[in-house]
């Protein structure tokens, strides 16, 4: 899955890429990335927390030396663990139904994939920034459930 980031407002933030991956579906259809977004924080709207680390000597990063030590980030590393999160959640519930997960199978990742983007909502806000732009917002997604042509910047 592909996640791009959202701040506060539900925007897709300006770090987050868009557009076709050079994929073909068996439809013959090109992909479309992100899939889905989730919280990733923003220059502009304010990062979210995140586990700080101690930087040693030639530039390896070193085990937290110090308890509760967080930092402010942002990224769509910082996203991407939500979908995770997510996606273990529902692997788990899956499991407990009485499902045995096969590892290395294309259909049980694919309906992962497939339960995450039906139930997620779409934002319909313009993106929170584009550089060189003094109108509304370009590459920002358009509200449209399975609209024709794919929305570039949405998925």
């Amino acid at each position: 899955m592909t996640v791009a980031a959202a701040n506060v407002y539900k925007q897709l933030t300006e770090y987050s890429s868009y557009g076709f991956t050079n994929g073909v579906v068996a439809n013959g259809e090109d992909v479309i990335k992100p899939d889905i977004m989730a919280p990733g924080g923003s220059r502009y709207y304010g990062n979210i927390f995140g586990p700080g680390f101690q930087r040693r000597r030639r530039r390896r990063l070193a085990v937290d030396s110090r308890t509760n030590d967080y930092s402010l980030k942002s990224g769509t590393s910082m996203a991407a663990p939500y979908v995770a999160g997510c996606a273990a959640v529902l692997i788990d519930a899956w499991q407990q139904a009485g499902h045995s997960w096969t590892f290395g199978s294309d259909a049980d990742p694919l309906f992962i994939k497939m339960l995450l983007c039906a139930t997620a909502t779409e934002s319909g806000f313009v993106r929170e920034y584009n550089p060189g732009t003094a109108g509304p917002a370009v590459n920002s997604p358009s509200l449209g459930r399975a609209a024709a042509p794919k929305d570039p910047a949405e998925g």
